[in-house]
């Protein structure tokens, strides 16, 4: 029984941040089974699958940098449901220390926008930039 309580207290804050983010997940998961379930009738009565996806290209998909882009709004520690929050106030950024760095490639498309950070999110309590799993109390 030890093992099992220590793997316990080890998944259960893995569920709890994976329920806040419940919503996001189940999304994500939805789009790419509609994405690769494409189907279509062939000549001649059959069915052909096809991938209903497309390839996207801007100045950021070539990779190597040693510092991002000015152009870089990446978070790799999105607030939950903040994808729904895009349309109002645009995308939000893990931080905006990168704006003023060189534009070593130009920017591809309609430009680039204003950088705004996220801030900090509350999980189990705790208000920070990034979740840390911890062990659930004994």
């Amino acid at each position: 029984m030890p093992q099992t309580h220590l793997a316990s207290r080890q998944l259960i804050p893995f569920v709890q941040l994976a329920a806040v983010n419940g919503r996001s997940i189940v999304r994500a998961l939805s789009n790419m089974g509609a994405a690769i379930n494409g189907r279509s009738q062939l000549p001649g009565g059959n069915f052909g699958s096809y991938v209903s996806a497309s390839l996207s290209f801007w100045n950021e998909i070539v990779g190597g940098w040693t510092k991002k882009l000015p152009s870089n709004r990446s978070n790799p520690y999105p607030a939950p449901d903040s994808a729904a929050t895009i349309a109002r106030g645009g995308l939000r950024a893990y931080d905006c220390r990168n704006v003023f760095n060189p534009p070593i490639l130009p920017v591809i498309g309609t430009g680039v926008p204003d950088c705004k950070t996220q801030g900090p999110w509350e999980f189990n309590g705790k208000k920070r930039y990034y979740p840390r799993l911890e062990l659930a109390a004994p």
